[in-house]
């Protein structure tokens, strides 16, 4: 009898504690994976960066707008270190190749790629780690040249904080431990929620690597790995009256630990949608418990979701995706399966409608503009949609994702904030990304180009180079500071009022405002030395989902524009 107890005891400790440590195996997967994520981030904002200073050749005088714009709450300091010397940044710039990790800046040269080194007290007080991009540019015969580095300065421990206190609400100690930098293998603690000189007895953990910096995260529960039914298995074996009752609940409390364990796994952290895998999983059950059921597959993105990020920040980007999430739910069937399949793209699996009852459900779905405030920021964003049937058009399930993939890629292609259904033609549709950048298209356009807001002032939010060459400024920030940011006073005074009232005047025969106007108005410039020079320009109102209305003014020189073209 005694024997009996002593092994049952034992074999449920033993399960208990598996359960326990697997439970926080997933957890520490998942939370290792967000802690990845984030570093990922900043080496990619980094890549950002580093795309404008090859864009720009090297030239960077405009570069404390750019700096603002990808600028973040975690972010300490945006540096450039044109031949390794800190010549554009703020707070403290260093000079890198007399600093102590010089070797590791060569490191980064030498292999060409982003590396992370730290934790090192910043001189404004607290820890910091790095991103160093290594830029190189190349010639006209297409030989790189080495130009210099990028260099993000992350606070610690505002990049990680949130993910390591969701850690310990839920009942765990962790540790986080670092690499210094990839010539080092030696791991260094950074955070740790036990006092100090205090280490996890048994702990799960998970590494990943992020610039050539290995980092790892341990966690176990606060007070160990502890059985709470220990007692009661005693219990039952002393009171084997009871024991039957006891294994019942031993089994109900290993099936609670299995579902909470596939609720893990399955579901996103972020939306609470289910993830990729677990979408997945639940089409796949559908289809086996009624291989005959009528479905229709929906893939939906945010439009530009890339841009929503880099003018209103990570946050806002993860507001959006929650958003959008809350709606699906709302806006598709109850028994629908909803997921988030991948950044931002989502799935839906609508059941037993008919593609004429989906095609309404989706562009019902899709339809407007969803608008959020992060902040005292306001911002706003649409959806682009495409949806394929099952059975009619895919035998199996890959199938039928890849036909909603094809027809959401359709409706991007087509400009948009659209929702189409699957035709064969689209799976020819050759997915290669337009190749220009902005600047190039903006180098491409036979005159001066000019964006601007739609109030009284015209307040400037673009100008291409040439329009800088027309009005004698240096760069962008130049024009902004001789002109105040405002259109208005590029004019020249005795012109403003007739200019202004062309504004909003329609084309002849035509009545109420129009989608956009086009038209010649000929006034005179003032450079920036205050020199007249008369002008051409046509405009066209356009909504922008970021800015609202604005005009797009290309300017000609009055003597370059054909005498019959004036005239008319």
């Amino acid at each position: 009898m005694a024997v009996g107890i002593g092994i049952l005891s034992v074999s449920t400790y033993r399960q208990d504690i598996a359960s326990q440590q697997q439970k926080a195996d997933y957890i520490t997967e998942a939370y290792a994976d967000e802690l990845e994520n984030k570093f990922t981030h900043v080496v990619s904002i980094s890549n950002t960066l580093k795309e404008w200073v090859i864009d720009k050749n090297g030239v960077v005088d405009d570069f404390e707008g750019t700096r603002r714009l990808l600028m973040r709450e975690y972010l300490a300091q945006i540096e450039l270190a044109p031949d390794g010397v800190v010549s554009h940044g703020y707070d403290h710039p260093i000079d890198l190749l007399g600093s102590a990790s010089g070797p590791l800046f060569q490191y980064a040269k030498d292999t060409n790629s982003p590396v992370l080194a730290g934790p090192f007290l910043h001189p404004n007080g607290g820890r910091v780690v790095t991103v160093i991009n290594p830029v190189a540019i190349a010639d006209a015969d297409g030989r790189r040249n080495f130009w210099g580095f990028i260099i993000f300065t992350i606070k610690l421990p505002d990049v990680y904080a949130q993910t390591l206190n969701r850690l310990k609400s839920y009942g765990y100690d962790y540790c986080l431990d670092t690499t210094s930098s990839p010539l080092s293998s030696v791991f260094t603690r950074i955070e740790s929620s036990r006092p100090q000189g205090e280490v996890l007895r048994a702990p799960v953990g998970h590494t990943f690597e992020v610039g050539g910096c290995k980092w790892t995260l341990n966690v176990e529960p606060v007070g160990g790995w502890t059985s709470d039914r220990l007692p009661s298995t005693l219990l039952s074996g002393v009171l084997a009256g009871l024991a039957i009752l006891f294994l019942a609940y031993l089994l109900l409390k290993n099936q609670e630990h299995e579902e909470a364990l596939h609720k893990l796994v399955s579901m996103d952290s972020l939306t609470g949608l289910y993830n990729r895998g677990g979408f997945m999983q639940q089409l796949e059950e559908t289809v086996r418990a009624n291989p005959e059921i009528m479905l229709t597959a929906v893939f939906l993105d945010l439009d530009d979701f890339k841009l929503v990020n880099d003018l209103f920040g990570h946050a806002a980007g993860d507001m959006a995706l929650q958003d959008l999430a809350v709606h699906l739910q709302h806006a598709f069937p109850k028994d629908s399966l909803i997921g988030r399949t991948g950044g931002d793209e989502f799935s839906v699996i609508i059941k037993g409608r008919t593609p004429e009852e989906c095609r309404h459900i989706v562009e019902q779905a899709i339809r407007g503009e969803r608008k959020l405030t992060s902040g005292d920021q306001s911002f706003s964003y649409t959806v682009s949609a495409g949806y394929a049937d099952y059975p009619a058009q895919a035998k199996d399930c890959s199938r039928l994702m890849t036909l909603a993939d094809d027809a959401l890629y359709s409706s991007k292609l087509g400009g948009k904030h659209d929702a189409r259904h699957y035709e064969p033609r689209m799976s020819n549709i050759k997915r290669e990304p337009l190749a220009f950048s902005s600047k190039t298209l903006a180098a491409g356009i036979p005159g001066s180009l000019l964006v601007r807001k739609t109030d009284a002032e015209g307040t400037i939010l673009f100008a291409n180079d040439e329009l800088l060459t027309l009005l004698g400024c240096a760069d962008f920030d130049d024009l902004l500071d001789y002109s105040h940011a405002k259109y208005q006073n590029l004019i020249h005074p005795d012109d403003r009022e007739h200019v202004e009232a062309t504004i909003w005047r329609n084309p002849e025969g035509t009545s109420g405002k129009l989608r956009y106007y086009d038209g010649f108005v000929e006034y005179r410039v003032l450079t920036k030395k205050g020199v007249e020079k008369p002008i051409v320009s046509m405009r066209r109102l356009v909504h922008d989902p970021h800015y609202g209305d604005v005009f797009f003014v290309l300017i000609r020189s009055a003597a370059s524009m054909p005498e019959a073209t004036l005239k008319g």
